[in-house]
């Protein structure tokens, strides 16, 4: 929506597979009078074929909760302009192999396996760039504890997340990086 307002000549679809996001998406596009140009969806990106065609796909903190990544980025890279470019902020696992944990869905790959993903759906890694620093920084809470203390017990669970994400970043464990990958035919 932002960005919507930003640049008039933007048009935007977005996926969601939580209810409340989408009816509180589209509630507020509503609002700021921007439905003839955005639209939000509560769909599935890993399966559910987008309505039309991208220059720019763009994925904040999205990746690091599908488990299944390549059904992802086929279905992103289907719905790519030929030129399309996607960009991503995200994690990077920095230990022998990924993270995964189902229990609270994350499945973060290492650097070499986002490398490989990215290549067999014809995407290059045009730029990355390691915010890992500044979004510690932005989410550590040495008080989280006393912070979320009355919390109802979502937002506890969400600020112990970024709490504890901060804490995976400083002990080196993940890495957060900004993508911008490009769909390319020069890959074989």
């Amino acid at each position: 929506v932002d960005l919507a307002q930003a640049y008039p000549s933007l048009k935007a679809d977005g996926y969601t597979i939580t209810p409340a996001q989408a009816k509180a998406g589209a509630a507020r596009i509503e609002a700021e009078g921007l439905a003839d140009r955005v639209t939000v969806y509560e769909r599935d990106s890993t399966k559910d074929v987008f309505p039309n065609r991208y220059d720019v796909a763009l994925g904040v903190e999205v990746t690091c909760h599908i488990e299944d990544k390549d059904d992802l980025f086929r279905n992103l890279t289907s719905a790519l302009k030929p030129d399309g470019q996607i960009l991503l902020m995200d994690f990077v696992a920095h230990l022998r192999g990924a993270i995964v944990d189902p229990k609270v869905s994350v499945y973060i790959p290492t650097a070499d396996q986002w490398v490989d993903l990215v290549s067999r759906h014809g995407l290059a890694i045009d730029e990355t760039v390691d915010l890992s620093t500044q979004i510690s920084n932005a989410m550590d809470d040495p008080d989280c504890e006393e912070n979320i203390r009355g919390l109802p017990p979502v937002l506890r669970d969400s600020w112990r997340n970024w709490t504890n994400n901060a804490v995976a970043i400083e002990r080196g464990w993940v890495g957060y990086r900004l993508f911008r990958l490009r769909r390319t035919t020069e890959l074989t």
